[in-house]
């Protein structure tokens, strides 16, 4: 649960920094992906 706290977390400084949700949008994109095809190799492992 932490992890997600802290991903919300960077989410929301990336959204002030940029002045734009589309940096969020991009980033939030990026770590589902990496989430789904880390997903993807640990269920072809088994």
């Amino acid at each position: 649960m932490s992890v997600v706290f802290l991903g919300g977390l960077f989410l929301g400084v990336a959204k002030l920094r940029a002045g734009t949700l589309w940096i969020p949008i991009i980033l939030h994109f990026i770590w589902n992906l990496v989430a789904m095809i880390q997903t993807a190799m640990a269920a072809a492992q088994v």
